[in-house]
């Protein structure tokens, strides 16, 4: 039966295109797509948007799997981290796609994706809990949060968790006006820093 095949491929990717079914089942795309419609009204899938669905209900793993290849970034990946002590409103996600869709919401969560070039897509971990998803290292997401104009609360960060020498050797390969912010910020840190 077919909802038992996409099922399966589902338990393995759990974001999914059309395109993705249509190709390991060799099915055609427009009875993929009204298969996937009837199972999403049982309740078996849900549609994330136009041609993407998922099995979860991990903001997370939904975020990171839209656009691939892609990782949360940012003040999110520092709550995440536990470095931020603040909740963050919202799921910053890094990606190197070309994308039509910057914004989305999921289970009531919104998602914003940011377009990096491929020189700067480094530094993220993969992480787990029932299903995969990629999120930065506190120090990538500290460049990124700067690299996009935004400033992190120093004064809501457990600063103790970065590693400002690996801040420090990250940021070489980016601009010298990113370095310049980066090296402020590092001096700031330092100061905070318990000894």
């Amino acid at each position: 039966m077919l909802t038992r095949r996409i099922l399966d491929y589902a338990s393995r990717h759990p974001v999914f295109r059309v395109e993705d079914i249509a190709r390991v089942l060799r099915i055609n795309r427009v009875r993929v797509s009204k298969i996937l419609y009837y199972m999403e009204r049982r309740g078996a899938v849900k549609r994330v948007m136009k041609g993407i669905y998922t099995i979860t209900s991990d903001d997370r793993v939904v975020a990171t799997g839209i656009y691939r290849p892609s990782y949360i970034s940012m003040l999110t990946a520092l709550y995440l981290h536990g470095i931020l002590l603040q909740v963050p409103s919202r799921i910053q996600v890094v990606t190197t796609k070309v994308y039509v869709v910057k914004k989305i919401i999921f289970n009531g969560t919104e998602i914003i994706y940011y377009k990096i070039s491929p020189r700067y897509f480094f530094e993220y971990i993969w992480k787990m809990n029932k299903y995969t998803y990629f999120l930065a290292t506190p120090e990538k997401a500290i460049i990124d949060t700067v690299y996009y104009g935004m400033s992190p609360d120093i004064g809501q960060m457990d600063i103790e968790q970065i590693d400002l020498n690996k801040l420090k050797q990250i940021v070489k390969i980016y601009p010298k006006t990113l370095q310049t912010k980066i090296r402020r910020l590092i001096t700031r840190l330092r100061k905070l820093k318990p000894i």
